[in-house]
């Protein structure tokens, strides 16, 4: 009979990942020495949160891992986001729909200069 070990799958996981993981942009084989397990915050959808960065082009690339018995689900995506955004929106309040519109309502009627607003 089939014991769950969710630890021991997890680890397995990360090994096949590590075998598989290519840069989308580069094709470089990605080190999994060099990605990086992100810490759960209040909001984390996933078992596991990985980033990492391409050694080769410095792209960078998030996995939401879970482990649910046999069946792992794993999703990855591109991202501008370096380790240290990803700790730090962590803690931040979820958007509202309040929140989409009084940006839209702000942009709307904005008519100063953007890049003096944004602090570029």
């Amino acid at each position: 009979m089939y014991e769950k070990h969710p630890k021991k799958e997890l680890a397995d996981v990360l090994v096949w990942l590590s075998q598989k993981m290519q840069c989308p942009f580069c094709g470089f084989n990605r080190n999994l020495a060099a990605a990086q397990i992100v810490p759960p915050g209040p909001n984390a959808p996933a078992d596991v949160l990985m980033h990492a960065d391409c050694a080769d082009c410095r792209s960078s690339l998030m996995f939401a891992i879970k482990v649910s018995g046999r069946d792992v689900h794993l999703v990855g995506l591109v991202t501008d986001l370096v380790k240290g955004d990803l700790l730090r929106f962590q803690s931040q309040k979820l958007l509202t729909s309040d929140n989409v519109i009084d940006w839209h309502n702000y942009w709307s009627d904005f008519k100063g200069d953007i890049v003096k607003t944004l602090g570029f």
